[in-house]
């Protein structure tokens, strides 16, 4: 049996459908051609070959070097010019004159699916339920059923959900499946036994982090005989699926290239190319982020010195076992990075202290809102991308007897309150809310370090700090840890969230509803009094009623006990956007 990782990005990777990117003219991967054959070689791969967006420029070079080994591939953005909805198109074995043929056919996919079967190109549709528009629906899905016979069923850069639900609809096809989406959208199906699709699997790697740890296996030895299974539908995808982590890790590298470009900094890419040789277990990196982090340390500046804590983290929990797994060396990083996040926020909560001068609360309010967001939002785009279309998933079935669905599991809800601080609170708030026992129900609780409430009812959350002020009784707010709370929120894999206090971990339910795509209620009213709120300066009544309204109409609705009584009283949030002066409140 022969392997081949189908689903690799290099550098010359540069016309991509991230318009930021390409606004920007940077690439969307730094990987080099020689890393990725090592790399792949090392990983017990028989072939390699690179799938640049819309480009063969790296797949002709590693040809040209390693002839018996590689063949010219790419990876075509292709649109349905009813909707312009793209979606992605690996084809292999390409000469150039093909090439260039099909990248003057990627406006019309029915143009660009006959000529690959006219050429008996050998082919496999990529990520099938991830429009990189975002404009595939179950019509689209079940275009493509009927257009293509080879999917990736391993996307190494996406959820498992993702790729277990759209294999299983597709492995459970029958011939009555194809006839009925015939009659539904009149496409001819590709072959005469089109309801057998041929699966094939790709680390859809960016970062040179994950190279050949998903793969396509196939029989036969030679690179021909490898590429005529394809064709026949006799091949298979194994290996890893993404995490929010590894995700979140792979764009922070490449910002930091990106960076570098832009910026003209060597700085942002030198520390990207020494986490990154170490993610990928290179011993020869480390050590310099050794010696910037032994000088951090000792900086007279404060926020100097949390960086070279991170730093230091990172180098040795590195050098301490050299062996580490790939998985292990990620988490590695992203406990370093939930420490120096934590660290960052602990300190903005104490310049809003009445000890800190003005100067010293906007010197760190401003580092930290900066760092918060460079740090953040690569793992809350993560999280959004791995989760974007599951409700999509959850109705992929194209015919009646699809087990995808056969056995119905509760909805897992979780409710979030800044009340509920220990098991008395807990039990009370259960039994006010009328909430039922069980693992179906649990009541996030933001637990003191080392004192969790360890109780089957209860998530506990890391807290790293106190916000002592009065606010809806409340005389102190506690703080979650942000990505030490989403990545137990993220396990737990929540159906649906419910907010019942607007603090600090309720804004953090609201933050988690939106990037795991859940439904999200809420209990409170975006009415206050002056009562909730004594003591107060100028402004901040208003500003806290504006903040409650704004949350509310987030919202997908109020909690009214259960499913039939849930009275949809919000608009829907993408209306919202697309119509921001429509304010909505209870």
């Amino acid at each position: 049996m022969a392997r081949a990782d189908l689903h690799l990005h290099s550098k010359y990777s540069l016309d991509g459908d991230e318009w930021t990117l390409k606004a920007l003219g940077v690439r969307e991967s730094y990987t080099e051609l020689e890393h990725i054959y090592r790399v792949a070689k090392f990983k017990k791969m028989d072939f390699v070959t690179v799938t640049d967006h819309n480009s063969i420029e790296g797949a002709l070079r590693l040809a040209h070097k390693y002839p018996a080994e590689a063949f010219v591939s790419c990876e075509f953005s292709v649109v349905f010019p009813e909707n312009h909805c793209k979606v992605h198109i690996l084809v292999f074995d390409l000469t150039e004159k093909q090439f260039a043929k099909l990248l003057g056919l990627r406006s019309n996919i029915y143009a660009f699916r006959d000529y690959i079967r006219a050429e008996r190109l050998a082919y496999s549709v990529a990520h099938a339920t991830l429009s990189v528009n975002r404009k595939i629906d179950r019509d689209g899905l079940e275009k493509l059923i009927l257009l293509f016979d080879v999917f990736e069923s391993v996307n190494g850069a996406h959820a498992t959900r993702h790729n277990q639900e759209w294999t299983e609809a597709i492995e459970h096809l029958t011939h009555e499946d194809i006839e009925r989406l015939h009659a539904k959208h009149r496409i001819e199906p590709f072959s005469e036994d089109s309801w057998i699709k041929g699966l094939t699997g790709g680390s859809d790697d960016h970062a040179g982090l994950f190279i050949g740890d998903t793969f396509t296996v196939a029989s036969g030895r030679t690179k021909q005989d490898f590429l005529q299974s394809l064709r026949d539908k006799k091949t298979f995808g194994f290996g890893r699926n993404h995490d929010y982590k590894s995700m979140a890790l792979s764009f922070i590298l490449i910002g930091g290239h990106v960076y570098g470009d832009l910026a003209g900094k060597k700085s942002p890419a030198f520390i990207s190319r020494e986490i990154g040789g170490m993610l990928r277990g290179n011993k020869s990196h480390g050590g310099l982020l050794r010696v910037l982090s032994f000088f951090l340390v000792r900086s007279p500046r404060n926020f100097h010195k949390v960086l070279g804590k991170f730093f230091s983290g990172i180098f040795r929990g590195y050098a301490s076992n050299s062996s580490l797994s790939s998985v292990q060396r990620i988490d590695l990083v992203y406990k370093q990075l939930t420490i120096l996040l934590d660290e960052i926020v602990r300190n903005m909560i104490q310049a809003l202290g009445p000890k800190q001068g003005r100067a010293g609360k906007a010197r760190w309010l401003k580092k930290g809102i900066i760092a918060t967001t460079f740090l953040g939002a690569p793992f809350f785009a993560a999280l959004r991308l791995l989760n974007h279309n599951k409700r999509l998933l959850e109705d992929l079935e194209f015919h009646e007897e699809c087990p995808a669905r056969s056995a119905k599991i509760p909805e897992r809800s979780l409710w979030f309150s800044d009340a509920v601080r220990s098991l008395r609170d807990l039990e009370e708030f259960r039994s006010k809310r009328n909430l039922a026992r069980g693992q179906s129900v649990r009541v996030a609780v933001c637990s003191r370090p080392r004192r969790p409430l360890g109780c089957s009812g209860a998530l506990d959350l890391p807290m790293i700090g106190l916000l002592r002020r009065r606010f809806f009784g409340c005389f102190s707010l506690r703080i979650p840890s942000v990505l030490g709370a989403l990545s137990v929120i993220e396990k737990w894999n929540p159906d649906r969230i419910v907010i019942d206090t607007p603090g600090p971990i309720g804004l953090l339910g609201f933050i988690a509803a939106r990037m795991l795509d859940v439904k999200c209620l809420v209990t409170f009213s975006p009415e206050v009094s002056r009562a909730d709120l004594p003591d107060t300066e100028d402004g901040t009544f208003e500003a806290v009623e504006k903040y409650l309204k704004y949350l509310c109409n987030l919202a997908d609705g109020e909690y009214r006990g259960d499913e039939s009584q849930e009275k949809i009283l919000f608009k829907r949030r993408n209306e919202l956007f697309e119509n921001p002066s429509v304010v909505r409140c209870l």
